[in-house]
């Protein structure tokens, strides 16, 4: 019986998981739909400054602060460091909002991990805003738009934490579900902006592949699209080993894989 719930609930997420991703795909930027994607967007967002932050930090460089809103430049959030390796800090936004989606897919298929997830998400997003966006307030340039991140991210931990307390486990896992399709389409979508940027035909002023271009001296749109090719590897084989059954295995060959006959 145990076995027979365990196929129900890979049917169950498959089902959804590729759901969500259709239904994000079409409808993703249509009117009232976009205000509920709207909070994964600053999750994002949060996520890709948080990535800067920590690779900054292990790289030996100190974070001077982190925003997470627009600073009315065409930037989402910006992360402030002094030191640090350029070519590991410039690339750890897109590529570690992609490796962190590509992990949620993968945690996903454990549901009974999903309320334990969200609060330790909910407490390393608090963590984060401590460490890295605190540190902005003291500078009068940054002061509003560093209250404003700090504010928004510890809300956002809090929610994640109250919400790995008290929502069911299926719930949770459906919550995970979610993250994950928005983050990792997300990281995609953003890294194709970077494209036409790079090559000179939309927008101005700085971007990660630009700042990475400047400190290698290699054009920026090799970056944007190393990013994109790392992208959609990492995803293309997270799918493999994940909800790719549809795509890659077929159903029967993944519930036999999980139904095994008893012996005599």
């Amino acid at each position: 019986e145990s076995q027979v719930a365990a196929v129900k609930n890979i049917h169950i997420n498959l089902y959804l998981f590729w759901g969500m991703v259709i239904f994000t795909v079409l409808f993703a930027n249509a009117p009232y739909i976009n205000w509920l994607i709207m909070p994964v967007n600053q999750f994002v967002v949060t996520i890709h400054e948080m990535s800067h932050a920590v690779v900054t930090w292990l790289t030996g460089g100190a974070v001077l602060g982190m925003t997470t809103v627009p600073d009315g430049a065409g930037h989402g959030g910006l992360t402030h460091s002094l030191g640090g390796m350029a070519l590991f800090v410039d690339q750890a936004g897109y590529l570690g909002t992609t490796f962190f989606g590509c992990l949620l897919i993968y945690l996903s298929q454990f549901p009974r991990l999903s309320r334990h997830l969200l609060t330790f998400m909910g407490g390393a997003m608090i963590l984060g805003a401590l460490c890295f966006t605190l540190p902005g307030l003291i500078n009068p340039g940054w002061f509003v738009q560093s209250a404003l991140s700090l504010v928004i991210e510890v809300l956002m931990g809090l929610a994640f934490i109250l919400a790995g307390r008290k929502l069911k486990p299926a719930l949770a896992n459906l919550m995970i579900l979610f993250l994950a399709v928005q983050t990792a389409l997300n990281s995609l979508e953003l890294i194709w902006i970077l494209v036409p940027h790079a090559l000179g035909l939309s927008g101005s002023g700085f971007t990660d592949a630009t700042n990475l271009a400047r400190a290698t001296m290699i054009p920026a749109i090799f970056w944007s699209l190393s990013w994109m090719f790392t992208s959609i590897v990492c995803l293309g084989l997270t799918l493999r080993f994940t909800y790719g059954a549809f795509l890659f295995k077929g159903m029967s060959k993944i519930t036999t894989a999980y139904v095994k006959p008893k012996k005599n």
